[in-house]
């Protein structure tokens, strides 16, 4: 960071708490056919986590499967003046930056 009121501190860049399944339903409404893959469907906490004893891959998902982090964003505003962006056009514009650069071969 260049601020020098940023120095020796850190910093949480997030716009808040947004679920699987919300995030899930964004790239649905917002990318259409790009989106086909998306599951629309959930998995019971209880089911993942029985899953993942077994499915090595799922244990990452079902240590937080169930809770909901809320982190304080207070203190990037007040120091920096940081203004979160909107959940739903950083989600969108990721996903498509990143569906541009598979297409173009390079992920």
């Amino acid at each position: 960071m260049k601020d020098p009121r940023a120095v020796g501190q850190r910093f949480i860049a997030c716009g808040g708490y947004s679920s699987f399944a919300a995030i899930a339903k964004i790239l649905r409404d917002g990318l259409g056919a790009d989106a086909a893959r998306v599951p629309a469907r959930r998995i019971p906490t209880w089911l993942l986590k029985t899953l993942a004893v077994y499915v090595h891959p799922l244990q990452d998902l079902s240590i937080d499967a169930g809770v909901r982090r809320e982190p304080k964003l207070g203190k990037a505003a007040r120091v920096l003046g940081w203004q979160t962006r909107f959940v739903r056009d950083t989600i969108l514009e990721t996903s498509r930056s990143l569906i541009d650069l598979q297409a173009r071969g390079a992920a």
